[in-house]
């Protein structure tokens, strides 16, 4: 009966909210502090977001489109994000006055926030042109990593640029996957961003003295910001040599939570080559 309590709380104030436009939701953020914010849904997304000069109509665009994002990412990853039961079973998306960073995403789980700076932005962009601002898929790619048992290994320096590294290769599998615009990255377009990407992997693969992601794992000469990049262009090397398949995806992913839990260096290596080979495997039988 606890269980639903909470989401009671919720659609009794959801339902207030709809009758006064001052009244929302009360939503505590990543930090622990409790703001009252606006809500608008769409059939995915909970926006939260406060009572300044975002106009309705542009945001619920804006939602709607993220829905077609959050559902394709389900499917290619066989799963949704465990749901916070405080805020029902659709993803949140709180603006805020600050998070861990001009976005931030929990991990395996359905939550997402923007400081209020960054989502100004994202709207704008969105409002001008109808171009994506890269963050949100960005930050799906953190909620939608299902894989820390069979990716990481405990207390290991390396986990956090993995994690980080599959999150940018998610969102450019859903940009590549459903064709959208997004905006500049870093100050270069996407497409130049992409191809840098590219080129520094080519070189990290046919410069590394060892097995590349053994270099990745162990190396110490590569440059911080260069790791979760490279981890990211490993995983876009399989997903091109398959042709960029979407159902490669679906079949990767649920390979990759088969594995057994590393417990060395060699287990965790065997275990990101095992689930590609498993996949190619099966292919030709």
């Amino acid at each position: 009966m606890s269980y639903f309590k909470p989401y009671y709380y919720l659609i009794l104030t959801l339902v207030l909210g709809s009758s006064c436009r001052h009244q929302g939701i009360q939503y505590t953020d990543f930090y622990g502090n409790i703001q009252n914010l606006n809500f608008l849904e769409s059939k995915e997304i909970l926006l939260l977001y406060p009572d300044k000069e975002f106009v309705r109509n542009d945001l619920k665009k804006l939602i709607l489109s993220y829905d077609s994002v959050y559902l394709f990412a389900a499917w290619i990853s066989g799963q949704h994000p465990e749901m916070d039961s405080v805020y029902g079973e659709k993803l949140p998306v709180a603006v805020v006055p600050m998070t861990c960073g001009s976005g931030c995403g929990k991990l395996g789980m359905k939550g997402i926030e923007f400081t209020e700076r960054k989502f100004k932005n994202v709207v704008q962009l969105f409002q001008e042109s109808n171009i994506h601002d890269h963050i949100f898929f960005y930050e799906l790619g953190r909620n939608f990593w299902f894989y820390e048992s069979s990716l990481t290994l405990k207390e290991f320096s390396e986990n956090n640029y993995i994690r980080t590294g599959f999150a940018i290769f998610l969102r450019n599998a859903l940009i590549h996957e459903l064709k959208i615009k997004v905006g500049d990255i870093n100050g270069i377009s996407y497409s130049t961003y992409m191809q840098k990407n590219s080129e520094a992997w080519r070189d990290f693969y046919a410069n590394s003295e060892t097995n590349p992601l053994r270099a990745l794992l162990m190396s110490e000469k590569i440059k911080e910001n260069q790791k979760a990049i490279l981890w990211s262009m490993y995983w876009w090397s399989l997903y091109e040599a398959e042709g960029f398949s979407s159902d490669f995806l679906v079949r990767y992913f649920q390979e990759i939570k088969k594995q057994i839990p590393p417990n060395s260096v060699e287990e965790l290596i065997w275990n990101f080559t095992n689930s590609y080979d498993q996949v190619r495997n099966s292919q030709v039988n």
